[in-house]
């Protein structure tokens, strides 16, 4: 009966070992995802916020031109990168042109919108 009880500590103390070394693995992993998971929704933002500025600066600077206008400028665009494989399509009834997922909006043939 002696002889069980070092080996039931051994067996304690090993289980507790590899219980903290558990605990600390997690907690690294916790720690270096959440940093992850910071740097990419910044990043996110970041990215959001220039496509924002960039559609205000297009919408300003292509303000109150027509739809045939708009439609000439995005197809000379697409005809310069064909690598890129860009779409280009004009949705008339709808006063819309998309540009890839940028979609154009018009009101009275004048650009209204750009999202």
């Amino acid at each position: 009966m002696i002889e069980k009880t070092p080996l039931r500590m051994t067996l304690l103390v090993g289980a507790l070992v590899t219980s903290l070394l558990a605990c600390g693995i997690f907690a690294y992993l916790w720690i270096d995802r959440s940093v992850t998971l910071s740097y990419a929704e910044a990043g996110s933002r970041s990215t959001e916020q220039a496509r924002d500025l960039a559609f205000a600066l297009l919408a300003h600077e292509w303000s109150g031109l027509s739809e045939d206008e708009v439609l000439k400028r995005l197809n000379a665009e697409t005809a310069r990168r064909p690598q890129d494989k860009i779409l280009v399509k004009h949705e008339p009834l709808d006063h819309v042109i998309w540009f890839d997922s940028i979609r154009f909006e018009f009101q009275t043939d004048r650009l209204a919108k750009i999202r």
